[in-house]
């Protein structure tokens, strides 16, 4: 059996080299940095906090700072995992609710559990804080207009410029191997288990998904990563392009900051020999110079060939937004 572990750090640079924490910006006044506070309208706050499976949990949370090993930090974990995970806080007290997230990378589990929640506690007043290229702070009337403004939010950040040319946001494993049926799913698996690289390669086909899917190999001469495989559906620079790039290093690409990116987060995923699943937000370079914008989710697994090649798969799936 293969253990694995879930990435924490959320990568908003052009580079897996240079994750940053970014704490400004976000304020938090009277008890809001504790677990329950008196808040300025009155009345004992209650924190909670929605991940990117849906789940619940009561901040301060002992699980999440375990996962993020950030239980003595210098830094305010709460602003973190909203602003870099795309996790939802609600502060929730007898006569307002206000409702904290990052729209462009919450995931589509977590709006589920929001609105549920939010559902179940109609709240008369609320207010939302949502970060776009910088925090916008809105007062809503009542629970009608709390779900109108939200439902707005969600679907406009997917026409947002992002502050940063690629950013990808980690996604739990767990999130793909519970029940629902994630197209990456018996893949993961499958890696889990530690079924040899052909075997791998065989569910990738028997799921649908080797026109989704990349290979790349690390070059035993140079350590530079190749093309061995990508797939028709990924339609980057267009299917001419795809078809020729068997051979070609990853990083030479029509756009070198992104081929340069996914060449680093091969070379990451290959000497860590852990799985990763990422949400991504990328604006690429076409060959005839036009940006295109695309969100998409992606596994990476690490494997290693019968002859000792060693390979990254990657397989990918367009997202098409929060809320939708």
């Amino acid at each position: 059996m293969r253990t694995y572990l879930v990435a924490s750090s959320a990568i908003s640079v052009n580079s897996y080299n240079d994750c940053r924490i970014r704490t400004d910006g976000l304020e938090f006044k009277g008890g809001e940095q504790g677990e329950v506070g008196t808040m300025p309208m009155g009345g004992v706050a209650h924190y909670l906090v929605i991940d990117d499976l849906g789940e619940e949990r009561p901040w301060p949370s002992s699980r999440i700072l375990s996962q993020l090993g950030c239980a003595d930090a210098d830094f305010d974990p709460l602003d973190y995992i909203v602003r870099n995970l795309g996790y939802v806080l609600i502060v929730d007290r007898p006569d307002f609710v206000r409702v904290r997230l990052r729209p462009m990378l919450v995931s589509s589990r977590a709006v589920a559990a929001l609105y549920y929640r939010l559902a179940e506690r109609r709240p008369r007043r609320a207010g939302i804080s949502w970060m776009g290229e910088r925090w916008h702070h809105e007062v809503c009337g009542d629970s009608k207009e709390l779900f109108r403004r939200l439902t707005d939010i969600l679907h406009g950040s997917m026409r947002s410029e992002p502050p940063e040319a690629i950013i990808a946001t980690p996604r739990s494993l767990e999130s793909v191997l519970a029940p629902g049926g994630h197209a990456f799913a018996p893949l993961l698996r499958s890696w889990i288990k530690g079924v040899s690289y052909d075997d791998i390669l065989a569910v990738v086909r028997a799921h649908g998904l080797w026109d989704r899917a990349m290979l790349a190999e690390r070059d035993g001469g140079t350590g530079q990563f190749v093309f061995r495989h990508s797939g028709g559906s990924l339609l980057l620079y267009g299917s001419s392009w795809a078809e020729k790039a068997v051979g070609r290093r990853i990083a030479d690409q029509p756009d070198p900051v992104y081929g340069q990116w996914i060449a680093d987060g091969c070379a990451a995923i290959d000497e860590a020999k852990t799985a990763r699943c990422e949400l991504v937000h990328a604006a690429i370079r076409r060959p005839d110079g036009q940006v295109q914008r695309w969100r998409y989710e992606r596994l990476l697994l690490p494997c290693q060939a019968s002859d000792g090649r060693r390979i990254v798969l990657t397989v990918s799936a367009r997202d098409p937004g929060p809320g939708r």
